[in-house]
């Protein structure tokens, strides 16, 4: 069965296709329920907002857990600690004026590269799991991302919407 996760797999390989080879990641954002792809890299660390996902996320996928926002100022502690900062889904997830101070965070933290992966323009969505932090804040067009210096893909497989990933080498 075709899953979402699955529709955009071939998307996110065919744009990085070394994505699964880093030694060390930042996966920035992960539900217990939608965590898609970070079993498949090899040592991750995931970076959650919101507190009552964080020993969910551990649990269920074995991993360690930083408890904070991406917009955090105190993440200019991690330089470089991670060759890969993977956003999946999560761009929307903060307000437009936020977004290159978030990205700016996303490039101090990565040693080699940040990979990102939005839905396609307006795509509203409330609270998940009565999570306020999923809520969509804004809409991700690729001119955006390009005019900070990421390379975009857009690419729509039915029965899904458009999705964009976007990845820029540090």
């Amino acid at each position: 069965m075709l899953t979402l996760a699955n529709a955009r797999l071939p998307q996110l390989k065919r744009c990085v296709p070394n994505i699964f080879s880093f030694s060390s990641v930042l996966y920035v954002g992960a539900s217990p329920t939608r965590a898609h792809y970070l079993k498949k890299f090899k040592c991750a660390t995931v970076l959650e907002v919101w507190k009552p996902y964080c020993q969910r996320v551990a649990d269920r996928y074995n991993v360690q857990v930083l408890n904070a926002n991406i917009l955090d100022a105190r993440l200019h502690l991690l330089c470089n600690s991670f060759e890969l900062v993977f956003w999946w889904n999560g761009p929307e997830h903060v307000r437009k004026k936020d977004l290159r101070k978030a990205l700016s965070i996303c490039e101090q933290i990565a040693s080699k590269m940040v990979v990102l992966g939005a839905p396609y323009g307006r795509r509203p969505q409330g609270k998940v799991d009565s999570n306020p932090h999923q809520m969509h804040k804004f809409s991700v067009y690729p001119k955006l991302l390009r005019n900070c210096r990421y390379s975009v893909n857009v690419t729509q497989r039915k029965p899904f919407p458009k999705h964009i990933v976007a990845w820029k080498e540090i």
